[in-house]
């Protein structure tokens, strides 16, 4: 009986043990890649704030640093807009996660039909990615 009972304990241990660690708190497998691109949908349509707010240190960052930011962020969608006519559509190709670091390939459309695939490393802080 005492058999029993000790394997019984055991078994109980071990399933609170694998119950805790499968109901940890984690991120979906995407959310990484969904990050990315709601970021990438703020940068395009001229959301400067929202898309620097998704940086990681963004909190402490300087005003005046972050007007910088801007002003580098609206340049570079001036520039795609006359250059490609601007943006059509982004997508998400690929994703590769380490831990608490992620890389983010999305697919860039442009109205002149052209492509391009840009990279978008994030780290997992404060139990969300953010932006590097």
């Amino acid at each position: 009986m005492k058999g029993n009972s000790f394997l019984g304990l055991l078994i109980s241990i071990f399933s609170v043990f694998f119950l805790t660690v499968s109901c940890k708190k984690e991120q979906p497998k995407d959310a990484a890649a969904q990050m990315a691109l709601r970021s990438y949908q703020h940068l395009v349509a001229e959301e400067y704030d929202a898309y620097l707010q998704g940086m990681a240190g963004y909190e402490q960052m300087p005003a005046s640093y972050r007007e910088e930011l801007k002003a580098l962020l609206a340049q570079y969608v001036r520039k795609e807009m006359s250059e490609r006519g601007g943006f059509a559509n982004i997508t998400v190709n690929s994703d590769t996660i380490m831990g608490a670091r992620a890389n983010v390939f999305l697919q860039l459309e442009f109205k002149d039909g052209t492509t391009e695939e840009v990279s978008v490393p994030l780290i997992y802080i404060d139990e969300s990615w953010r932006l590097q």
